[in-house]
């Protein structure tokens, strides 16, 4: 499927209208272009970082790619990432006169192709000319297999199909770069300049070789569950190699290295063409093999449009042969020839399963009105649990839950179920200290402080009318006294340094534990303190050796040294306490630690550094909790992900990321894992923490509470 009409891209809905014809013709995979004559058709931080456009200037700021998946899986198709244009960099009839060869070799010049006579310009086989990137130099095969990688990693795709990974023709390979890399492996010897040289040709076609299991590893590390496929062409029909005679490619042996799950080779042509074409690319290959092909078939051979029987006879040819299937080229000519209808009628009268397909089962239940818990084993394998909260259905509130020391989320739900209150479901939150008991992050819990502190990681919150928000919070605290002076508070229930002064009540403990000689005052409130509120406070006793007792109600203000004769016995002060994030403030708010998905989009490393999260964090594989919303802030997700265990191997940032994009999610941010991970829904724990000795005691908790 190629998302063009001329120079003019597809809109959305003509995306649409094309997923749904496909669906309702019972086909079930799309390959839909993404990569297009040296233009990205999705919003490539790579290809922004390196050559200074995110995508075709034809898309503007939109993704088609992003559109193409969200219509695709709304109607249940397999679509895959097809890369058409795979090492051609640039095509003459792209027409932009600020770049007359395009960004990549604006850029790269080196990177051009040439053939023996110095030329970088290849005859594109219909009309203008193409220019390639040079096939066997590192910097090309690493920016291009990482090109395939961003996609993978970046998009819910089910699949990448590579495609032009091989030479435009024979006389191709005669760059400097690749010249001085031939004559390093061979003593000095420049290449021959006949380009039909035998040996020169294998050690080209090996440079491609090299290229596909580069590319297989970058998808796959990227994300394992993508199908990575290619399509070759197969011209011949005798014991011919012709996709390695004319153009290098050796998709044999992709086949035989494994570093192709699945081809669709290109057999263009009318049935009695077809017929031989499909028995001479099968023939060399044992049936382990050709259970990993599929017929590539053309409406158009030659340009000539074929009757819808012939059309037909193609389908009941391809189907005699132990193959995965057979796939169309292209959607356009089966749209305007009107044959869909007619395959859905002779051959298609129900959707066939798609190969290596994804095993993946969930199960839905509704645990209330507006509160869904789904269960998910997907293969990797993963089993995660996701309480999916409705925040415009009235009668359940969101609230984060601190004990008075590290509890288990399950002891947690039955304190806060004292209360009253029935709690539908939590999880465990923010990360904590084993030799404090005290969460890492700030917290407020219906609108009581915690604790709050300084920090650069991203938390989760809610605001007064329920909209959740997840960004780095910010807290600012002041004292204000009867005689005119104000003081800036730098925490709420955090050590005491020489930073400042700090607040504290009886969350913290018996005493402050402050350090010697510090200043403190004991506060008795007048007003119930809340978070972004002020209340007044009576100056119950005052000392300067630290350590203050904290009893039932009352608050502490501990300071090295500046509130010292400022503030006596008997005066009112008044506490003001902020936590907000941007221009929005937070009745309830717990911390976490990295950010998985920003607006849609993976989050890049530098975000997680400034976080103060490190790389081998997000990429390693481990039992995770996470919460997430979806676009307009409507919906609200907690989830788990188990892990350390054989039935499921824990998940890293990007794996995240990718799968909560497949159910909605838009923003998200990591809390707590490993060990810590637990859902309880109704009572019990619904997920498997990963512990031999079971649930593990946390510091704090998210729960969805049924309101009185």
């Amino acid at each position: 499927m190629t998302p063009r009409e001329g120079s003019r891209l597809w809109s959305r809905e003509e995306i649409r209208t094309a997923m749904r014809q496909t669906a309702d013709a019972n086909f079930n995979t799309v390959y839909f272009l993404a990569w297009s004559r040296g233009w990205p058709l999705w919003q490539s931080r790579l290809f922004q970082k390196e050559f200074g456009f995110a995508t075709d200037p034809a898309a503007g700021k939109r993704d088609i790619l992003a559109e193409a998946v969200e219509e695709a899986h709304a109607v249940g198709l397999h679509i895959e990432a097809w890369m058409e244009y795979g090492f051609v960099g640039w095509w003459s009839g792209n027409e932009i006169d600020s770049l007359p060869l395009g960004p990549i070799f604006r850029k790269r010049p080196e990177w051009l192709a040439r053939d023996s006579k110095g030329s970088a310009e290849y005859v594109s086989g219909h009309v203008g000319t193409f220019y390639w990137m040079a096939h066997s130099q590192p910097s090309v095969q690493t920016f291009l297999a990482d090109l395939h990688a961003e996609v993978a990693a970046e998009y819910d795709i089910d699949g990448i199909e590579l495609d032009r990974i091989r030479y435009p023709k024979h006389d191709c390979g005669y760059d400097s770069v690749t010249t001085a890399m031939y004559a390093a492996a061979h003593g000095g010897a420049r290449p021959p300049m006949d380009p039909s040289n035998t040996a020169w040709m294998r050690w080209r076609a090996d440079r491609i070789v090299e290229f596909h299991r580069l590319a297989y590893q970058r998808i796959k590390k990227a994300n394992p569950r993508v199908v990575v496929s290619n399509a070759p062409g197969h011209y011949t029909t005798g014991d011919e190699y012709g996709s390695y005679e004319e153009y290098l490619q050796d998709w044999r042996q992709w086949l035989k290295d494994g570093s192709v799950e699945l081809v669709q080779i290109q057999m263009y042509g009318r049935p009695a063409e077809f017929r031989k074409f499909v028995r001479a690319a099968l023939a060399p290959l044992p049936e382990s093999l050709r259970v990993r092909t599929t017929s590539g078939l053309v409406v158009k051979p030659g340009g000539v449009a074929m009757g819808a029987k012939e059309v037909v006879e193609l389908v009941k040819i391809a189907r005699q042969h132990t193959t995965a299937g057979h796939s169309f080229w292209y959607y356009n000519d089966l749209r305007d020839g009107g044959l869909f209808d007619v395959l859905k009628r002779e051959v298609y009268q129900r959707p066939a399963s798609v190969p290596l397909k994804r095993r993946d089962r969930s199960e839905t239940r509704e645990v209330r009105r507006g509160v869904r818990h789904r269960s998910f084993s997907l293969e990797g394998p993963y089993t995660l649990d996701i309480l999916e909260i409705d925040l415009r259905e009235e009668g359940v509130t969101i609230e984060t839950f601190r004990a008075d020391s590290l509890r288990r989320t399950t002891d947690q739900v039955r304190r806060r179920s004292a209360e009253s209150s029935k709690v539908i479901g939590a999880v465990n939150a923010d990360f904590f200290s084993f030799k404090t008991h005290w969460p890492v992050g700030s917290q407020s819990s219906r609108g009581e402080v915690v604790v709050a502190l300084p920090s650069k990681r991203s938390h989760f919150g809610m605001t007064s009318d329920r909209r959740p928000v997840m960004d780095p919070m910010n807290f600012a605290g002041a004292v204000s006294t009867s005689r005119g002076r104000l003081f800036s508070v730098r925490a709420v229930n955090d050590l005491l340094d020489s930073s400042g002064s700090v607040l504290y009540n009886a969350r913290w403990g018996k005493s402050t534990r402050s350090i010697s000689g510090a200043w403190e005052a004991v506060l008795a409130p007048i007003d119930q303190p809340l978070a972004n509120g002020t209340a007044r406070f009576r100056v119950w006793s005052v000392q300067s050796n630290g350590n203050a007792s904290i009893s039932g109600n009352d608050w502490v203000w501990s300071s090295v040294a500046g509130p010292a004769g400022q503030v006596g016995v008997g005066d009112t002060v008044s506490v003001s306490l902020g936590l907000w994030s941007g221009s929005k403030t937070l009745v309830e708010v717990v911390g976490a630690g990295g950010r998985i998905l920003r607006n849609g989009r993976t989050v890049e490393m530098d975000e997680h550094r400034r976080e103060g999260i490190g790389m081998q964090f997000t990429t390693d594989l481990h039992p995770r909790t996470f919460v997430g919303m979806n676009q307009d802030s409507t919906v609200l997700y907690l989830g788990t992900v188990d892990g350390r265990q054989s039935t499921s191997i824990g998940m890293n940032f990007r794996e995240m990321a990718r799968f909560l994009r497949s159910i909605g999610v838009w923003n998200a941010v990591n809390l707590d894992g490993g060990g810590s991970t637990t859902m309880v829904v109704e009572g019990k724990i619904v997920n498997s923490p990963s512990d031999r000795t079971g649930e593990r005691a946390v510091a704090n908790t998210i729960m969805v509470v049924e309101e009185e």
